[in-house]
């Protein structure tokens, strides 16, 4: 499969850097992994899949709803590791891959993500209390989401799963990132302005330091 190649291609690069570990930031790629083989590494991979599923189970909510993109879906595999971590536990699973689309052009709001979202909730066959943002684009829509679900309904980050767990793994407390000492490089091999200038209106001003980095694609 071509996705899992690219992902070979990246897990190497990202070696070249001497990192201690690469923690997944894509719903997706961790589902294409799981059906077709995790990428050869010298360093830890952080999953996203395991680390939310015991996130749901520390909730004690067993409604369980996933909104994700259409390959995560598929996949299965965020009901799957739900119900083994939480027996007995009710998980419907609902794409909305087009708002994708949306959050990587900066548009958090209108009259679309409204009208995406309301279509997605309908998609839920019964009631749910709990819904994990199954995409990792989604949290930035979190404003929109809560008010089409409602108060009723708590909405599970896997982003904060997944950086609990490498706090765990590098036995260090898990704080809020805006206290943080250190610098962040992120590497893009689109255009880098304009990465930065989404980044900068979903996240807020880099911080000193910071830096956006435009790199080559891996040539297959």
């Amino acid at each position: 499969m071509e996705l899992s190649r690219y992902f070979q291609a990246y897990v190497t690069r990202l070696q070249a850097l001497q990192v201690d570990g690469i923690a997944m930031g894509s719903n997706t790629l961790c589902a294409v992994a799981r059906d077709h083989g995790w990428p050869a590494s010298a360093v830890p991979i952080i999953d996203m899949i395991a680390p939310t599923a015991r996130a749901v189970a520390a909730t004690g909510k067993t409604n369980i709803g996933v909104l994700a993109t259409s390959a995560t879906v598929r996949s299965g595999v965020y009901g799957a590791a739900v119900r083994r971590a939480v027996p007995g536990a009710r998980v419907h699973e609902v794409a909305a891959s087009e708002l994708v689309d949306y959050v990587e052009k900066g548009i958090v709001d209108g009259v679309a993500i409204t009208e995406t979202l309301r279509k997605a909730r309908s998609g839920f066959p019964a009631p749910i209390d709990l819904l994990v943002l199954g995409c990792t684009h989604f949290p930035w829509l979190q404003r929109a989401i809560e008010d089409q679900f409602g108060p009723g309904v708590e909405l599970l980050d896997p982003a904060h799963a997944v950086a609990h767990e490498v706090a765990l793994r590098r036995k260090v407390p898990h704080r809020d990132e805006a206290n943080e000492a250190g610098v962040t490089r992120f590497l893009t091999t689109g255009d880098a302005r304009a990465f930065e200038q989404n980044l900068t209106l979903l996240m807020g001003p880099l911080r000193e330091g910071d830096e956006v980095v435009q790199v080559a694609p891996v040539n297959l």
